[in-house]
């Protein structure tokens, strides 16, 4: 007769997973984070508004 499968196994195998000391293989694709895309947006925001005043200087249309 098989054993019953207890919980502490998945649970088990959750927890090695998520330990920080066992060596995880590199991912081939990280999902982004939320703070990398803020940080992206306030990039190309600051660059944008800097060709704008850029632009503004040189062609004197502000």
């Amino acid at each position: 007769m098989k054993q019953a499968r207890t919980i502490g196994t998945p649970l088990r195998q959750i927890r090695k997973s998520l330990d920080p000391k066992q060596p995880t293989p590199p991912k081939a694709g990280k999902p982004l984070r939320a703070s990398d895309i803020i940080l992206a947006l306030t990039v190309a925001m600051v660059l944008f508004a800097l060709v704008a005043r850029l632009s503004a200087a040189l062609f004197g249309c502000g």
